[in-house]
């Protein structure tokens, strides 16, 4: 859904293209010629579902210096847990990228608080009322960077 409303404001920005993963490794595939890599998902930190995250990669333990809205899951991000490539999660992706130099100079994760993220959910109303607030600040911020980068949304 954030994906959908970005895209249809992206034109006001320049180099700004928005594309919609099915699993996170898709994004190795649309690293050529990013400068900034802009990654949005779901994630559970205990914050209540709506709140938004933001936080540079590398994200380390002890560094919540560029976390704006509550503690970084870490262990989500970074840690490998996949017993494969097929499950990997935005952690391993960016690890995966950077071993291989492909890596954007900068990337920022955005991730909203969600509630429950099985197969069937469906947005939580904490979720959906905030969308439209979630979409105008990382839209706020690719404005006011002239678009220079790459959003990504991923979903799965």
């Amino acid at each position: 859904m954030i994906a959908d409303q970005l895209r249809s404001h992206v034109d006001l920005v320049n180099h700004v293209v928005v594309r919609l993963a099915v699993v996170p490794t898709d994004l190795l595939d649309w690293l050529d010629g990013v400068e900034h890599l802009h990654l949005c998902d779901g994630c559970q930190t205990g914050a209540p579902p709506g709140t938004l995250h933001r936080w540079e990669w590398p994200i380390t333990e002890n560094d919540h210096s560029s976390d704006i809205h509550g503690a970084c899951p870490i262990g989500g991000l970074g840690a490998l847990r996949s017993s494969g490539s097929h499950d990997w999660g935005i952690g391993q992706t960016l690890q995966l990228a950077e071993r291989l130099g492909r890596l954007p100079s900068r990337v920022t994760l955005w991730c909203v608080e969600g509630r429950h993220f099985g197969p069937q959910d469906s947005l939580s109303a904490e979720v959906e009322a905030a969308l439209s607030a979630i979409v105008g600040e990382i839209f706020a911020e690719l404005s006011s960077r002239n678009g220079a980068g790459h959003l990504a949304k991923l979903s799965g």
